[in-house]
């Protein structure tokens, strides 16, 4: 007899029509012996039939134009985060240049390469833990295709 756990892989396609005939015979074996799998078989024949005449809406235009606003706004903030982050590496190689033009012609030049330094280290490590954090949660929001 084969394995439930098998079986519960396969059920949803021996309920579609989409498997092969050998595994289609092997399915319908194992419901023959098997009760809690033949209920489960029932219940998704059942909801494949309730949801067979389900028709969906199509959204009225103010709709469509508030999802092209969001697009809209979705965008300009991209690129508003992509403009700033060229910016502020920018600033910040800028700033290095200078250190080490100072670094090399000043008597205090090491005092300003010891604090330009941890204000770059210190400006980069907010910078990227701020991108990743954004990253990260762009890429697992669970709802960002529910239109609100």
């Amino acid at each position: 007899m084969e394995t439930c756990e098998r079986m519960e892989v396969l059920l949803s396609g021996f309920v579609d029509g989409e498997l092969e005939p050998d595994e289609r015979e092997q399915v319908q074996r194992h419901l023959e012996q098997c009760h809690p799998c033949a209920l489960r078989t029932i219940s998704l024949f059942q909801l494949r039939n309730e949801t067979a005449h389900v028709q969906f809406r199509d959204p009225p235009l103010e709709e469509w134009d508030e999802h092209a606003k969001g697009l809209f706004e979705e965008t300009t903030r991209t690129f508003g985060w992509f403009f700033y982050v060229v910016a502020a590496l920018f600033f910040l190689i800028l700033i290095g240049c200078w250190t080490w033009r100072s670094f090399w012609q000043n008597e205090w030049g090491w005092l300003y390469a010891i604090e330009t330094v941890a204000l770059l280290a210190g400006t980069a490590c907010l910078l990227a833990a701020v991108l990743r954090r954004r990253i990260l949660a762009q890429k697992t929001e669970r709802y960002r295709d529910i239109i609100r």
